[in-house]
């Protein structure tokens, strides 16, 4: 009863029947409520494709007979992981291939001078940073073009404090693109692996730009020259692989939608295949946007921290309060 001797009203409501609308509401909008945020609020797939940040060019020169190539190999493997697609790593290989096959004797001078996923085109690519090419040693990593910043042998006390060190220099190198390219699905029609490529840009460049196409090829087993380890690092498995690389062509001559068409080479794994594109200045050798297309792509490790509260949770969590406070008092 009140003071004024009127009776007080009481709840109809039973607090078990209050607690399971509460418990409703949060298992209704639990699947909603871990979904994040976009990184930029009402951006569509198209919009977010142009706006896209830039994409790095890791280039790995290695060596299936060097030891401390082990660990830069799998260091890049770990990188790979931790990035996705949002990496575009080359692995070549310089050492040259000859047709004698594997060799008759043990000499080390042999197999060193040998590789046998050494193409045209690798030596090239090695001897263009010339500050690597007076001191070429393996590993050798280039990011983004920039010899300032090649990282010439690995930590081969362990591949985690490698990764490290690649990871800081693709930090240092982190910038907005000039340009955004992507590469559509590669396919495969009479022996001959296709993809094309779209490119836009976001600046007004001066300098010779050129594209360059490198076809790839992954988990290329190999271990030693008589299959029991002989010659080999000890990695069984290679990867990104580069099998195939194009002659550089100047940007003012790649249309929209530039299609490539590479014949397909018998010993190739055409389920194993993928390719990086990449732009890069001609004369200062900065690479200012690269897109890559994995044939097992994976999800970025990065991609896999905390969600954050979407719009519908905080809403939610609004709501339950306001039930909870008014439930006290009932």
């Amino acid at each position: 009863m009140h003071g004024n001797g009127e009776p007080a009203l009481t709840s109809t409501r039973h607090p078990t029947t209050h607690r399971v609308l509460v418990w409703t509401l949060v298992l209704a909008l639990l699947p909603l409520g871990l979904t994040t945020l976009p990184d930029e609020a009402g951006v569509t797939d198209g919009e977010a494709a142009v706006n896209r940040p830039k994409v790095q060019l890791l280039e790995l020169f290695t060596a299936v007979w060097c030891p401390p190539c082990k660990n830069a190999d799998l260091a890049v493997e770990e990188l790979y992981r931790a990035h996705g697609d949002d990496l575009a790593i080359i692995a070549y290989h310089p050492g040259r291939w000859t047709d004698t096959g594997p060799p008759n004797n043990t000499s080390k001078s042999y197999w060193t001078d040998n590789d046998p996923f050494g193409i045209t085109g690798s030596k090239e690519r090695l001897a263009l940073y010339e500050p690597i090419e007076d001191n070429r040693g393996y590993p050798t990593v280039v990011i983004n073009g920039n010899a300032d910043t090649q990282i010439i042998s690995s930590d081969s006390s362990s591949v985690k404090r490698t990764a490290e060190v690649y990871q800081q220099q693709l930090d240092k190198e982190a910038s907005k693109a000039d340009y955004t390219m992507w590469g559509g699905e590669p396919t495969i029609t009479n022996s001959t692996f296709r993809f094309n490529l779209t490119v836009t840009s976001e600046a007004n460049l001066s300098g010779d730009v050129r594209l360059h196409a490198v076809v790839i090829e992954d988990n290329l087993y190999w271990y030693g020259w008589d299959g029991m380890g002989l010659g080999s690092n000890g990695i069984d498995l290679h990867r990104f692989v580069a099998r195939w690389i194009m002659e550089p062509m100047p940007l003012a001559n790649v249309t929209a939608g530039h299609e490539f068409e590479v014949p397909l080479e018998p010993w190739w794994d055409a389920d194993e295949l993928g390719y990086v594109l990449f732009l890069q200045d001609n004369d200062t050798n900065e690479v200012f946007q690269a897109t890559a297309h994995y044939p097992n792509p994976v999800t970025p490790s990065s991609d896999s921290s905390s969600p954050q509260p979407s719009l519908v949770m905080i809403l939610a969590v609004v709501t339950l309060v306001s039930l909870a406070r008014g439930g006290k008092r009932r």
